[in-house]
């Protein structure tokens, strides 16, 4: 069955075919929505729709460029990075419905994408700066927006960020230099024992980069130019499913066994299980969708 809807002048339609990054507990949180980022300059927005596809809603009219997304699984609170705004960006948080929206943190330089540590009341980020410079770096806050810190730095443009407070652990996957493949990183909550987990990740077509943990499983998801690919969390037993040609967010719903990514070129929304298996296509956004978190609303 297809669903048409339209959504201030926006044509969105939705197919039924049948981060996460959080810091929460997979095992107890049965997600009931997918929020995602999409667009670009002031038509930059956040939406959600249910996790069929169907209701498709916008719920932040954030009007310049959106990337990163985090929902935290406590205080239902959505987050998101303003990043590629000249000089400097911005992460803001709202309510789900997309009310009382406000800045958490301003003046910075290029933020990319957003995780919760809701174990600790922590946000982290990473500020992607340019791509061939090595100067991104992964940073921390309080929830409130207070202590921030340098945690990693003097990065090849860091993108995605996952955070697994259990086995104290943030992963990141790196664009690398211009010449050379993106690689997959690990490192303490602290930023500490850095290092390289994955070598030779494809970003040649201009992915933006997806990760998340299955914190049951201690397996890490990430996304390449063509591919989801998955791993033990020390990088090993890697397996690769096919999918659309560069997908960027990605969000694990471990409980349904489902992931949930968004397809840069195909501007989609899809699903398969863990495995690749059962693999839907549930929205149409021809704003380009970028990264995606799931909620229990």
């Amino acid at each position: 069955m297809k669903k048409a809807l339209t959504l201030f002048g926006v044509f969105i339609s939705s197919s039924v075919l049948g981060g996460c990054g959080d810091g929460s507990d997979p095992a107890s949180v049965r997600a009931t929505r997918m929020y995602w980022s999409a667009g670009f300059n002031e038509n930059g927005v956040i939406r959600r729709a249910d996790l069929d596809g169907n209701d498709v809603e916008d719920v932040v009219a954030v009007g310049t460029n959106v990337v990163g997304i985090a929902v935290d699984p406590v205080d239902p609170q959505l987050y998101w990075a303003t990043g590629f705004v000249i000089p400097f960006g911005k992460l803001q948080h709202a309510s789900l419905d997309g009310g009382d929206a406000q800045d958490l943190l301003s003046d910075l330089p290029f933020p990319y994408a957003v995780a919760i540590d809701r174990q600790n009341d922590k946000i982290y980020w990473t500020e992607i700066l340019g791509r061939g410079a090595q100067d991104g770096r992964i940073r921390r806050a309080n929830l409130d927006g207070s202590a921030v810190e340098n945690l990693v730095d003097g990065r090849f443009a860091p993108g995605a960020i996952a955070v697994d407070p259990s086995h104290d652990a943030i992963y990141w996957n790196e664009f690398g230099p211009l010449d050379g493949p993106g690689t997959v990183w690990r490192a303490n909550l602290d930023g500490s024992d850095a290092r390289r987990i994955v070598n030779q990740v494809a970003f040649e077509n201009g992915g933006e980069g997806g990760i998340a943990v299955d914190t049951v499983a201690n397996r890490i998801y990430w996304t390449t130019d063509t591919s989801i690919q998955h791993a033990r969390v020390d990088g090993s037993d890697t397996h690769s499913i096919p999918t659309c040609v560069n997908p960027s967010g990605i969000a694990l719903d471990v409980p349904a066994g489902k992931m949930y990514w968004a397809c840069f070129v195909d501007q989609t929304i899809q699903r398969a299980d863990l495995d690749g298996g059962a693999l839907e296509q549930l929205v149409a956004d021809p704003e380009i969708p970028h990264f995606i978190a799931l909620a229990a609303d």
